[in-house]
């Protein structure tokens, strides 16, 4: 196996292990929160699912935007993280964090054309 095929399985285990029940968790370690699923890292790794053509890693980046959009904001506003039981929800403290809603779109976007499933969007 060439250097190049070992990095991207090592890539593939990776995203793996960072796939919950609620979709992509910034980290699979829980540390310093990270053990959430943060709309920028999990839209980024969902980007990453979609060009591997995994299965169970498309269906994490399905589960990350289903994630995010049932804990919208009173004004549409999309989360930077959301805990894995979705009890603890965070749109930022003092300033919001303006780029949740950013990435949640281009995952969207993503997704949409990359899979024609837009069965989440009943969410």
């Amino acid at each position: 196996m060439t250097a190049e095929s070992q990095a991207y399985e090592r890539s593939l285990a990776m995203l793996r292990r960072c796939l919950s029940p609620a979709g992509f968790l910034g980290s699979p370690s829980d540390v310093d929160n990270y053990a959430r699923i943060w709309a920028r890292d999990g839209i980024i790794s969902g980007l990453a699912a979609l060009a591997s053509g995994d299965a169970s890693l498309v269906d994490g980046m399905r589960r990350t935007l289903l994630t995010l959009a049932q804990h919208q904001g009173l004004h549409g506003e999309i989360p930077s993280n959301v805990t894995v039981d979705g009890k603890q929800v965070s749109f930022g403290r003092l300033v919001g964090r303006v780029d949740a809603l950013l990435w949640y779109v281009v995952g969207v976007c993503a997704y949409s054309r990359h899979t024609n499933d837009t069965s989440y969007k009943e969410a």
